[in-house]
């Protein structure tokens, strides 16, 4: 019977050997007919998806990932049937025990330089724990130390004892005002990107400490900037950033704040340590993958999947929360432009009605109550045809776009009645304007 071949786009330690001997295992580069032959990937997600390793291999059954993260991997290119296992766990320890290290240093101060800092007290504090998994339940774990109420909010909870609270993730913004420090270890799906927004940071204490050790698009970047600006008592640290063109950038304008820290993604990887653990606890879960069918850390490729799915090609720029976001947020610019100010809309060439706007999302973001222009602002950006005028000169196909048309017409024609009994403007070419001079205007109204 043939053995099962796997391909590893890394070197692997004897012990990961020594677990998958059974197995045709084929270590950083093979030839095409080799890697088409392989059912199994363990690999790094992001040199993976440079290989374009997933066109590649059409018997594809298993992916398993060294990283703990699996959110660079392209699932629209998954082959049908091929399932999908992450490393997570494999870095608990290392990433808990540096999430204590940067809390604690941000909290008292230490990260200033030749400034002079009040040190804050957390031994009987509040911590909320967003993300209850293994790095989670590990800081909560490392917490008792120093007498703290753990409150985990989470899908989820790997080790429920150690929470002196549970509660969902509908009740986030119920909880934030509570604690006095908070953890994100959540990873990367379409449900938790952009979660701690700018309006759920302001429902936090004016001195909370924030650690972020997930993943960076979890906190958008421009909300946390502008939070850090309006709240200077409030600290953040990180170890995760944003990314862009596909990769985390350590370049962000945070840094300039002196309520910001962060260490440049090391939280794994502790000086004189390799990451033999990391690829022997992959090895590991592929050999029960086969052995039993019980592999752990099984991913939810839906959790995964929207409609622009790979961050480094067509999906994300997300600094400020992803570029499908940040299209979102320009849509929504674009129709306060129209639709409060009643402005001309680009290719339609007609303006807009009017929407009510309240500032229940502050005073810089006003919210409109017809969220679904956003939609119809898309949909005529993708099928320009259906918004603009067809050659026989017939208006818009909706019928409620020709009344509101209609409506507009007429309030326009009253308006121009209006100024034009004023005698204080004229109609030149379409446009509006002040007559030129006195006998202009006496000339006009001698017309009238």
């Amino acid at each position: 019977m043939a053995r099962v071949a796997i391909l590893v786009n890394d070197s692997l330690p004897m012990q990961a050997r020594s677990i998958l001997a059974d197995f045709e295992v084929h270590e950083g580069t093979a030839e095409d007919a080799d890697i088409a032959r392989c059912e199994v990937l363990i690999c790094w997600p992001l040199r993976a998806m440079k290989d374009n390793l997933f066109d590649r291999m059409p018997n594809l059954k298993m992916v398993q990932t060294l990283s703990a993260g699996v959110d660079t991997l392209d699932f629209t290119k998954l082959p049908k049937g091929a399932q999908v296992f992450s490393n997570a766990g494999a870095y608990t320890e290392n990433v808990a025990e540096h999430v204590w290290g940067i809390l604690l240093g941000v909290a008292k101060g230490i990260h200033l330089r030749n400034q002079k800092s009040t040190p804050r007290r957390l031994r009987g504090k509040t911590l909320l724990v967003l993300g209850c998994g293994a790095i989670g339940s590990e800081v909560a774990r490392l917490s008792k130390s120093l007498d703290i109420t753990v409150i985990g909010v989470s899908r989820s909870f790997k080790m429920p004892e150690l929470y002196a609270e549970r509660l969902p993730m509908q009740k986030l913004a119920e909880a934030i005002p509570r604690a006095d420090a908070i953890v994100v270890t959540l990873p990367l799906t379409n449900k938790t990107r952009g979660v701690v927004d700018y309006p759920l940071l302001t429902k936090a204490k004016e001195a909370v400490v924030v650690v972020n050790v997930g993943r960076g698009e979890t906190v958008p970047e421009e909300d946390l900037v502008r939070w850090l600006k309006e709240r200077p008592e409030s600290r953040y640290a990180t170890d995760v950033y944003w990314s862009e063109g596909g990769k985390e950038s350590f370049a962000t304008t945070a840094w300039e704040l002196p309520n910001f820290a962060g260490t440049l993604h090391v939280s794994g990887l502790p000086l004189g340590e390799e990451l033999a653990g990391a690829k022997v606890a992959a090895a590991l879960n592929v050999q029960r993958f086969f052995e039993s069918g019980d592999a752990l850390n099984h991913v939810d490729v839906a959790e995964y999947m929207c409609e622009n799915s790979h961050r480094s090609t067509k999906r994300l720029n997300t600094r400020g929360g992803g570029r499908a976001e940040q299209g979102l947020r320009n849509a929504k610019k674009e129709i306060r432009h129209r639709r409060i100010r009643g402005t001309k809309g680009p290719r339609t060439g007609h303006s807009t009605s009017t929407a009510v706007a309240t500032h229940e999302d502050g005073p810089n973001e006003p919210h409109l109550r017809r969220p679904e222009a956003c939609d119809e602002l898309r949909h005529e950006r993708t099928h320009p045809a259906r918004f603009s005028r067809r050659s026989n000169g017939q208006g818009p196909r909706d019928g409620n776009q020709q009344s509101r048309r209609r409506s507009r017409n007429r309030h326009q024609e009253a308006g121009q009645r209006s100024v034009q009994d004023q005698g204080h403007r004229h109609q030149h070419r379409g446009r509006w304007r002040r007559p030129r001079d006195k006998e202009h205007l006496l000339d006009r109204n001698s017309r009238r």
